[in-house]
């Protein structure tokens, strides 16, 4: 099923979805929303839809998730928060009021939180965090894993029947996350000035990996391209990203698979040996892990307009590429 042959299956019944289609950007379905109600949407762009404003609901904080890397420049209030390259796993809340706008080099693909002002603050209070909600201090650009691991589960969740308020509930533990991060030092912010590691010693571990995606990588060979030793590299890599250098490893395979089965039928065996994986079945089940869904469901759904010789033989014919 295509995104854009589809309402993404997600609007059809309120009751029992976790997730829903957000059609404009920023912007939650009316009906999926009351005033105490957590909303979850998804957002997804598959061209890269230029600039696009909006301003976060008054009663509202957002947190979205990018679930896959692009390049953007986004600014809040007229304020730049990001501009450039932008890593999957990346976090941003916006806070009530806050006018955005986002220009998009290429396509995106976004879970977002619409969380009422009484639900965070009720679970600040049970944080004792509520000071950090005072200014602009908890708005800005994160990098967590396990926040973008709790968005494959809300996604892996909503292919069932939800039970009403399992949005929230995965809410509850992302703040809990981003008032721990935002309590943290400020390294675990995406500041290159305050980042553990420095940007270019990072420009040149993302490189290795790059150039050797299909071929097994050590923590001694991407801290030697660091220029770091394997322990003091590991320490401050963890700081730096917010994640374990073997789950950095793995998420860039898996984007790099992503690529290869949007634009291409080639077999699913030969793209999981060509992104470091031994066996179809390990590739499998890490790419659901990370995506929500296997390869050939994630390929019938993102498939390029123009591949597949120009036919519908993504799906059609699931022989021909391992699906």
């Amino acid at each position: 099923m295509r995104l854009d042959e589809t309402s993404y299956a997600l609007a059809r019944d309120l009751t029992t979805t976790a997730v829903h289609l957000e059609a404009s950007w920023h912007v939650p379905p009316t009906l999926a929303r009351t005033a105490s109600d957590v909303v979850a949407t998804r957002w997804i762009d598959r061209r890269g839809s230029g600039t696009q404003t909006a301003i976060t609901p008054l009663d509202r904080y957002v947190v979205r998730v990018f679930l896959s890397a692009t390049s953007m420049r986004l600014d809040a209030d007229g304020r730049p928060v990001v501009s450039g390259a932008l890593a999957a796993g990346s976090v941003h809340v916006s806070l009530p009021g806050q006018a955005l706008t986002m220009s998009l080099d290429g396509p995106g693909d976004t879970l977002q939180w619409y969380l009422p002002a009484p639900f965070v603050h009720e679970a600040a209070r049970g944080m004792d965090c509520v000071a950090l909600l005072d200014g602009l201090g908890f708005g800005g650009m994160y990098r967590d894993g396990a926040i973008e691991q709790l968005a494959f589960a809300l996604l892996a969740a909503n292919t069932g029947s939800c039970m009403p308020g399992t949005a929230g509930h995965f809410a509850t533990a992302v703040l809990s996350r981003l008032f721990q991060l935002a309590s943290a030092p400020a390294v675990t912010a995406l500041d290159p000035v305050k980042l553990a590691i420095p940007r270019w010693r990072m420009q040149r571990v993302d490189a290795y990996i790059r150039e050797h995606l299909g071929d097994p990588i050590s923590l001694a060979a991407i801290a030697a391209a660091a220029g770091l030793s394997p322990m003091h590299f590991a320490a401050r890599f963890r700081i730096a990203t917010g994640q374990r250098p073997h789950h950095y490893i793995l998420r860039a395979r898996i984007e790099h698979a992503k690529a290869l089965l949007a634009s291409s039928e080639r077999p699913v065996v030969e793209v999981a040996g060509d992104t470091g994986f031994r066996t179809q079945a390990h590739f499998t089940t890490i790419f659901k892990r990370f995506t929500g869904a296997t390869p050939c469901a994630w390929r019938r759904e993102h498939a390029l307009v123009g591949t597949a010789a120009g036919s519908s033989s993504v799906g059609a014919d699931s022989s021909a590429n391992g699906c």
